[in-house]
């Protein structure tokens, strides 16, 4: 597959930022401020994992989108 790794990671950013509107992450239910942040940051850490790992591009993207569908009723 080729893309615009760079507008493809800006897309899959703000489609995993969308999901993660208003979503608390399990876990961390007794700080709402610290679980909003943590829902965004779980896929970001994932994306850090993934290129760590010597993921591919397409598996960058996909770690960064993997819980849109999840939690991203009406994202998709």
């Amino acid at each position: 597959m080729t893309f615009d790794v760079a507008l493809a990671l800006a897309f899959a950013l703000a489609m995993a930022s969308q999901a993660a509107a208003g979503q608390i992450r399990k876990g961390a239910e007794n700080s709402v401020e610290v679980a909003l942040r943590l829902t965004l940051t779980h896929p970001v850490t994932v994306v850090t994992l993934v290129q760590r790992f010597g993921g591919t591009e397409d598996q960058v993207v996909a770690a960064l989108m993997h819980n849109v569908l999840k939690d991203g009723a009406g994202v998709v």
